[in-house]
C-alpha cells in the first residue's frame, strides 16, 4: 500500500483495527474502507494481544463490516 501510494497509484485500502488516520494512503485517488466495529481505533489487540481478541470476538470481527460489495464499489469508483 505504501509503495503504491508513493507512486501515486490508485488503490483501495482496508482497515479493521488499525487507525486509518495514522497510516492511510495520501493519494487523492485512493479509497479507504474502514470496519466500524465496537473497538474501532481502540483496538484490544494492541492492548491485550491477538489471542485475547480472537477469544473475545472471533476471527473475522475486525474486518467483518467491510463487505465484498463495499470493495467492488470502491474499485468501480476508481476505475470509472
Amino acid at each position: 500500500m505504501h509503495i503504491s501510494d508513493a507512486l501515486d497509484t490508485s488503490l483501495v485500502s482496508l482497515y479493521g483495527p488499525t487507525d486509518n488516520t495514522r497510516t492511510r494512503p495520501l493519494s487523492a485517488s485512493s479509497k479507504i474502507l474502514c470496519s466500524q466495529n465496537d473497538c474501532y481505533c481502540n483496538c484490544y489487540a494492541f492492548k491485550t494481544g491477538e489471542d485475547f481478541l480472537l477469544d473475545k470476538f472471533g476471527e473475522d470481527y475486525c474486518m467483518k463490516d467491510i463487505t465484498p460489495s463495499n470493495v467492488l464499489s470502491a474499485l468501480e469508483s476508481i476505475i470509472g
